[in-house]
């Protein structure tokens, strides 16, 4: 009788072992997996390289490593994470976040500036890259959407930066001050349309009763808890106001609040237009900038939509 149980142990143990074998085989990735990104970058005059960051997915048995990438038959080049080798023998890299069966990898990227299809005003888009990597196998993968142009400049500085701020509840805020008279004519960004669902961003003026159309909130705005957004006054973007107009000294700030654990890479400029009374225009920037940290279940939901719906 003894025997009989000790033996029912150890198949128990055994089929204990396969099944959960079964169900971390399941998980593996076959390909690591990107995430999306918003990411618009400027070059500017005297830099040689333009340096973007994205993010993967892959196993945490064995994770892959990228040699580099190709973008329309541009090169670029991958800087290296890898800091060194474990006691055991393998090697060590930096990761974003580390899940049950998985790391969120940055891959940066330096690309050659003269090599970047950009001419005059254009701008080089692109929504996909041709991923080389150390095992020498080649994926294409989309990314979201990068857009690379040429820095603007402007003559003067109609409104001067003061400062920027952001916190880990997703809530930033930047301050310019007015250096002389001028109307604000135009406040936009290149993802206008395609990123609300992930931040947003209001405007408010010293002087100016901005209106808000609070219609245009998002849901998950609208369900939330935001205490630093919700104790600011002005107007969302984007929304038809007329010329903002800032005397000198006066002052522009640009709020945005980002989604809660948003699984989108947002880096991109908010550029504000305007004009002085001396009929002068000016061009700055205020920025987003949001990585947010990933729970497991977005990871499974993340995975299951790039594999069309399966485990």
């Amino acid at each position: 009788m003894k025997e009989k149980l000790f033996w029912m142990g150890i198949l128990a143990i055994i089929l204990s072992g396969v099944f959960n074998y079964q169900i971390y085989k399941s998980h593996q990735l076959e390909e690591p997996i990107f995430l999306e990104h918003y990411i618009a970058k400027e070059m500017y005059p005297g830099n040689d390289m333009v340096t973007l960051t994205f993010y993967y997915l892959t196993n945490k048995e064995n994770p892959t490593h990228v040699s580099y990438v190709i973008i329309e038959d541009v090169f670029g080049y991958t800087i290296d994470n890898y800091t060194g080798m474990s006691f055991d023998g393998q090697p060590q890299f930096h990761y974003h976040q580390e899940f049950t069966y998985y790391y969120s990898v940055p891959l940066t990227i330096e690309i050659p500036a003269d090599t970047i299809p950009v001419e005059g005003e254009d701008s080089w888009q692109f929504s996909s890259m041709d991923v080389y990597f150390g095992n020498g196998e080649m994926q294409t993968v989309d990314i979201g959407e990068v857009i690379i142009s040429k820095a603007q400049h402007s003559k003067i500085e109609g409104l001067q930066f003061i400062r920027g701020s952001g916190g880990s509840d997703g809530f930033g805020e930047t301050l310019f001050t007015s250096t002389m008279p001028h109307e604000v004519i135009r406040i936009d960004h290149p993802f206008e349309g395609k990123v609300e669902d992930q931040v947003a961003i209001k405007v408010s003026a010293s002087g100016n009763s901005l209106p808000s159309d609070e219609s245009k909130l998002p849901s998950w705005l609208e369900e939330g808890e935001f205490e630093s957004w919700n104790s600011k006054v002005g107007s969302i973007l984007p929304d038809s106001f007329g010329p903002i107009s800032i005397d000198q000294d006066g002052w522009l700030r640009i709020y945005t609040q980002a989604r809660p654990n948003h699984p989108t890479i947002l880096e991109f400029p908010i550029d504000i237009y305007g004009v002085t009374d001396s009929g002068d225009e000016f061009h700055v920037e205020a920025h987003v900038n949001e990585l947010s940290y990933l729970e497991e279940k977005q990871i499974r939901e993340i995975i299951r939509e790039k594999r069309g719906g399966g485990q």
